[in-house]
């Protein structure tokens, strides 16, 4: 048994490895689908949500063998594409998962995670019926079988636990005791398997919302991020593998387990990379752009050559900083600006050996299915490449192992590459022999060869003492005058070796000067003594905190040596992963959030991070407060918000964080002001000196925020005016975060959070933060929810004598109220529209002639506002006084007439509909030019008229709304239609009989708008609409995959939705399904003697 402990966690932690290799992506798009027209087509299927961080998941491996065309693997799961193999499969997948849960049983350091493993093997005799239930046993078995890896790996080891670990023991077990009663209860294990299967899509729910509270428990061990030149790290690990083979005495089952695992492993990366549709950046993503010292001739060369349209093949000895090299030109201005995002690949060719791995990464990296639809894969990867538009760029980095290995196939595949493909080529390889300089030439032409230069003397020491802190001292610079001569002006080499000598003595440089003269190479003594080192390792995990991996699952005294950034070797590492940053500007380091969630929240690094992040969230936001209303585009707000992702990737968890912290900075401010009104002389001065420590801490050049204290600190000099003022200039900045990512899933997290700070602070921002997450429950299908909030805003403007915020946001529930009962409810919700205009003073029945009389259009245009300013405008006001002004009063009549619309669209009176919205339109276009009012009155007349009978009329309208989204960059996140404005165009080119490409495309589109954009009741509306051009052209097996995911999206829903649409998606499905087997049904006569 001590050998499955090391055998699994080695697992394990590759696994780890694999993951993050194989889903590192900004921007995961869906697997492709087969279409009408082509075999493989880019049209997404599946919804683009982030890729689960588990990569031995099976979820990934099933849905994709059933949305792709069959690639070839090294299991037999896609030899082809029968139902019964993959069934097979995925039953062999669950016996192996029971297996290996049954020997890990043994292991288990306390009882509730045994208990759950026991009642999971239940769980997955129970579902053998069940296909899709499979896959969810398989996610909460692999997470189980992860977690337990990982605790054994920290308490194998160790007489006495730190306490640190025991509290995430006791955590852990508070959790699984959790999970373990609601698997019992919610799901029987003594009922019988059909019954089970019969009610598998509740049970399913319940699995799957187990397996997400246990992936968020393990993510608390992993954090595991990438260095940036990970090659000579990757060699490393290689060679490693070997100090951990199983022993001989390991029992013979245990290697076919770890076997089949080590094959679904390969299995599912090579899915994950074959299997994904254009999307910004690679499959492989590449390493961060680090600016090499000394190289910015030799790289204004290449960008040179590359621009005039000739290949560059890059040599270089090892170390000399060809990868940095070429990822910095690939992102440098003058290539960007010539070769698009998408239009520029990385490969990685020192992971391929064989020319076959170079072309599963080559096909992967630049996004097509290896296939290709054709036997040879370079002749479809050259069809895909050149009815690519614009030119391309293709790294191929790290060359020259898959060149000596099979230089033929390479020859012939440059070519294919760059015939009639407008493709240009840069290729890095290890110089080797002066006989490489025309290596290429009689590949492919034009192609240049150029050799890296070595850095000079003087940049090669700046490299290095940019990441050890030079002294300067005669001693010293021999040592360094030594080491830099062997590194002979190498960059990586350079950076390696500072990193490895950070914190060292004179006498350990000098050591290391002969370890290196020793090993004949520093490469060499690098790899050498990272393996030296790694002898004393006593697991896998701290063999990844060697390599430079950020460990997970630290004990109190690993942290404490990771975290001394000032005085040990830890900041060498952290700095050259990309994890800590210095900033020059207020002399202090600034943590990634991975680091800043390990640490304690009363760190003082910590807390000191944290405002940082804080400070710059808010400054951005508060800079650009004049974008919270509409869909208006800026773009300085837009570069300023990816630029902050790119440093703080987790914003929303950062947004919800500074609101809790000015929550408790309210509370405690309030409660020194009580103190010090109460006379408590002593206190009052302990919290000014406190506060003055906090302040001259804080003094470190980095921004204020608007609750920061001015003047001499003391809260009763204080304006409360300056006070109110700030809190609200915070909720603004907030709204604009908000409004910046309005559909953003998790966006909902940030306006409740939003909304409890406001309510906290009494501010007036309180209706207009509700008012928004209410419209975000709407675009989460949660109307409920959605009329809640609604209701609530609409008191609070009118207890403000708000009325135009009022009737918005009444319209807006009553269009919640709607949606939640399906229209069942419309002749009451007209009355309340009337008893809204009414208590307003507006008329209850409002004709297009009578809004023409009252509202006489001015033809001149110099006195009118433009749209974005007048939408401003008109948003701002408030107040009883306000709501006398002629154009306040149009807008409330404008919004009353698009809810009762809404209402008539929803009972499919399409008259009544068009009449009300033509009053609307007229008021919001030609008398507000409000554009998204405009806009959402546009949509709802092309619904209007597609329910008349006014097809084409309908498609006009509908193409003018869509071109309004995308002209504006938000394809689809409008802020009432949103992306149902896509399905509309579906079904009116299908009422107008339009049934050919045109119809296909639409549905197509609609698919993928309302999967990324919109409501799963939206997907699941699109997805129902493009089954049906399936099924009219009988293909069955796609139409049977759709609906099948169509239902899955009216699931999500809950019960908030009509269950008849439901069970109409689940005929169709079983229609397709039927229809599909037809062929091999047949009548079988009785044998007879």
């Amino acid at each position: 048994m001590p050998s499955l402990h090391r055998k699994s966690s080695r697992r394990s932690f590759l696994a780890s490895i694999s993951r993050f290799y194989s889903t590192k992506s900004v921007a995961p798009a869906p697997a492709p689908i087969q279409s009408l027209e082509t075999p493989v087509s880019s049209t997404p299927l599946i919804k683009a949500v982030a890729q689960n961080p588990s990569l031995s998941s099976q979820q990934e491996t099933e849905r994709l063998t059933k949305d792709i065309t069959p690639v070839e693997t090294a299991a037999v799961i896609l030899d082809n594409g029968d139902t019964s193999q993959r069934q097979a499969a995925l039953l062999d997948g669950l016996s192996t998962a029971a297996t290996v849960l049954d020997n890990l049983s043994s292991l288990i350091p306390f009882p509730p995670a045994a208990s759950l493993i026991a009642v999971s093997l239940k769980i997955i005799s129970l579902f053998k019926n069940a296909a899709h239930v499979r896959i969810e046993c398989l996610d909460l078995c692999n997470r189980i079988a992860t977690y337990v890896l990982l605790v054994v790996e920290e308490v194998k080891d160790q007489d006495t636990p730190s306490p640190q670990l025991l509290g995430d023991l006791n955590s852990f077990q508070t959790v699984l005791n959790g999970l373990y009663s609601k698997l019992t209860k919610d799901i029987p294990s003594d009922q019988n398997a059909m019954i089970a299967a019969i009610n598998s899509g509740a049970h399913a729910g319940v699995i799957q919302s187990c397996e997400v509270e246990l992936q968020r428990q393990i993510e608390r061990f992993q954090v595991l991020r990438s260095i940036h030149d990970g090659k000579v790290l990757f060699k490393t690990l290689v060679q490693t593998r070997e100090i951990f083979k199983l022993s001989s005495e390991a029992n013979q089952r245990l290697r076919r387990i770890d076997y089949k695992l080590e094959v679904g492993l390969e299995e599912l990366k090579t899915l994950l990379q074959r299997g994904r549709a254009p999307q910004k950046g690679s499959a492989e993503v590449m390493p961060p752009t680090t600016n090499l010292l000394g190289c910015d001739v030799f790289i204004t060369q290449v960008v040179g050559s590359l621009k005039n349209g000739i290949s560059v093949c890059m040599l270089g000895a090892e170390g000399a900083g060809k990868t940095s090299i070429a990822v910095q030109i690939m992102n440098d201005r003058r290539i960007t600006s010539t070769f698009t995002d998408a239009n520029r690949f990385w490969v990685p060719c020192s992971r391929a050996n064989t020319f076959r791995k170079f072309e599963d990464l080559l096909c992967s990296q630049v996004h097509t299915n290896s296939k290709l639809g054709h036997a040879n894969r370079f002749m479809g990867l050259q069809r895909a490449l050149s009815v690519l538009p614009g030119r391309k760029l293709i790294l191929l980095d790290d060359f020259e192992n898959v060149w000596n290995a099979a230089r033929p196939e390479c020859r012939k595949a440059l070519e294919a590459l760059t015939n009639n493909t407008n493709v240009i080529v840069l290729i890095t390889m290890k110089s080797q022999s002066s006989s490489q300089q025309n290596t290429f030439d009689d590949a492919f032409s034009p192609c240049v060869t150029l050799v890296i230069p070595s850095l000079k003397p003087q940049v090669a020491k700046q490299l290095f003492g940019s990441y050890y802190a030079l002294k300067d001292t005669d001693e010293e610079k021999a040592s360094l005058n030594v080491i830099l001569e062997k590194l002979a002006g190498r960059p990586s080499l350079i950076k390696l070796m500072a990193i490895r000598a950070v914190n060292s003595s004179i006498a350990d440089i000098k050591d290391m000067v002969q370890q290196i003269d020793a090993s004949g190479d520093p490469a060499s003594f690098i790899i050498k003594d990272s393996l030296v080192r790694l002898q004393h390792v006593p697991n896998a995990q701290r063999i990844l905190n060697t390599l430079g991996l950020f460990p997970s699952g630290l004990q109190q005294g690993q942290l404490d040596t990771w975290l001394s950034f000032r005085n040990s070797e830890a900041l060498g590492y952290l700095r050259g992963i990309g994890l800590v940053f210095y900033n020059s500007g207020n002399d202090r380091w600034f943590l990634s959030p991975l680091i800043r969630s390990y640490l304690p929240a009363t760190d003082r690094i910590a807390t000191s991070a944290r405002k940082d992040a804080h400070d710059r969230v808010l400054q951005i936001l508060q800079e650009h407060s004049e974008i919270r209303k509409g869909p208006v585009s800026q773009d300085s707000f837009k570069r300023d918000m990816e630029d902050l992702s790119k440093h703080e990737p987790g914003l929303t968890e950062i947004v919800v964080d500074m609101m809790d912290m000015l929550n408790q900075e309210s509370n405690a401010k309030e409660a020194n002001k009580g103190k010090q009104k109460g006379g408590k002389g002593e206190v009052a001065g302990k919290n000014r000196t406190t506060q003055g420590t906090a302040e001259e801490e804080a003094d470190d050049g980095s921004p204020e925020t608007p609750l920061d204290d001015q003047g001499d600190g003391n809260p009763s000099q204080q304006d409360d005016s300056d006070v109110v003022a700030g809190k609200t200039k915070v909720l603004e900045a907030l709204l604009v975060f908000c409004v910046y990512q309005r559909w953003s899933r998790a966006n909902r997290d940030v306006a409740e959070a939003a909304v409890r700070l406001a309510d906290q602070w009494k501010s007036p921002m309180l209706a207009e933060l509700r008012d928004l997450l209410g419209a975000i429950h709407i675009q989460l299908d949660q109307y409920q929810d959605a009329y809640t909030q609604f209701n609530l805003a609409a008191k609070t403007f009118k207890s403000n004598k708000d009325f135009l915020g009022m009737v918005r946001s009444s319209t807006r529930s009553m269009k919640a109220q709607c949606s939640r009962y399906q229209g069942k409810t419309n002749d009451s919700l007209l009355l309340s529209a009337d008893k809204l205009a009414h208590d307003v003073g507006l008329p209850t029945t409002y004709t297009l002639q009578q809004a023409k009389t009252e509202y006489p259009l001015n033809d001149n245009s110099n006195d009118v506002a433009s749209p974005k300013d007048l939408d401003l405008l008109l948003q701002l006001k408030a107040g009883s006084e306000a709501d006398q002004d002629p154009f306040r009063r149009a807008e409330m009549l404008a919004r009353i007439q698009v809810g009762k619309a809404h209402l008539y669209r929803c009972g499919r009176k399409g008259p009544e509909c068009l009449d009300r919205v033509e009053v609307a339109l007229y008021l919001a276009k030609d008398v507000l030019k409000n554009t998204t009012l405009t806009i959402d009155c546009q949509y709802l007349r092309a619904r209007a008229l597609a329910l008349t009978g006014r097809y084409m009329d309908a498609l006009q309208e509908l193409d003018r709304v869509i071109a309004f989204y995308e002209d504006f960059g938000i394809e689809g996140k409008g802020i009432e239609s949103g992306a149902y404005v896509y399905n509309a165009k579906t079904r009116a080119l299908k009422g107008a009989q339009q049934w050919g490409p045109v119809l296909f495309e639409a549905a197509q589109r609609a698919v993928t708008m309302c999967q990324t954009y919109g409501s799963p009741f939206a997907a699941g509306d699109a997805l129902v609409e493009y089954g049906e051009l399936f099924i009219r052209k009988e293909k069955w097996k796609e139409a049977a995959l759709i609906y099948e995911e169509a239902l899955k999206e009216y699931q999500r829903v809950g019960t908030e939705f009509d269950p008849a649409q439901t069970e109409a998606c689940t005929m169709n499905l079983l229609y397709a399904r039927v229809k599909e087997d037809l062929p091999n049904i047949k009548f079988v006569v009785p044998l007879r003697a």
